[in-house]
């Protein structure tokens, strides 16, 4: 495929690019590390595609360990109140 044409914006939406940065194997970082090398005019498109897909993923992930914590602490409170109070005789 001809990347030679890429803004960052196209390497962010290229599902190959996108499992080199999030997956990467020995096929992808082979594969993605030639390119650069062969292209350095687009080595800037490709760190700022390539920070703009990470904080994608950091910001997730964050979203989804917040909502993981919400969603327990709301299970916790109806665990609570849904637990009989001892009553002292």
């Amino acid at each position: 495929m001809d990347f030679s044409n890429y803004s960052a914006r196209d390497f962010v939406l290229n599902d190959s690019f996108q499992k080199w940065i999030l997956e990467p194997d020995e096929e992808t970082n082979a594969y993605w590390e030639e390119w650069i090398i062969s292209n350095p005019n687009k080595s800037e498109a490709v760190e700022e595609a390539r920070a703009l897909i990470q904080s994608i993923k950091s910001t997730i992930e964050k979203n989804i360990k917040c909502d993981r914590d919400e969603v327990w602490e709301r299970i916790t409170k109806d665990i609570n109140k849904k637990q009989p109070t001892s009553k002292s005789l």
